[in-house]
């Protein structure tokens, strides 16, 4: 029995047409906003590969029922204990989950780790160093993710 595959960007891109994203589709990604001249905000490229990581990074497990594995849950992660058993189960289930969901994007390094901050509120920092389908040359970007425990609420930056 054949496993079947599932990419993330089939439910962001109406136009992808296969289960890998391609030069074409890396392109451009929508941020599900509008920008200056109230048109569908996007981003190209590096910045591109950095959204679709994110948008799985956010999705919780089961939020698709014909992919009910997908997504990593990050905001499970941030509202508990930041030990070095957490950090690792962390850093695993992001390289298995890019493996499985965006297999044209391949992580030559992955660094996560716990930031220290004044406001002792979780951080949590990913460095991504990939090379992608669609990309001339490898690149890197980061993630910030900060909790707000008063609201559950998650903050995040990313750093091209």
């Amino acid at each position: 029995m054949a496993k079947n595959t599932f990419n993330l960007n089939d439910y962001f891109d109406e136009k992808a047409s296969n289960l890998d994203p391609t030069a074409e589709e890396l392109k451009n990604e929508s941020l599900f906003e509008y920008d200056n001249f109230r048109q569908p905000a996007t981003v190209s490229g590096l910045a591109s590969v950095a959204q679709l990581v994110k948008s799985l990074l956010y999705l919780q497990p089961g939020t698709y029922p014909d992919a009910p594995s997908m997504g990593i849950g990050i905001e499970n992660y941030l509202f508990e204990a930041m030990t070095k058993e957490t950090l690792t189960d962390l850093q695993n289930k992001i390289r298995e989950q890019m493996r499985t969901y965006l297999p044209s994007i391949y992580i030559q390094d992955l660094v996560v780790k716990k930031i220290e901050n004044q406001s002792l509120r979780n951080t949590i920092g990913i460095g991504f160093q990939i090379s992608a389908n669609g990309l001339e040359k490898t690149g890197q970007f980061f993630l910030l993710l900060e909790e707000l425990p008063e609201t559950r609420e998650l903050i995040s930056q990313t750093i091209v």
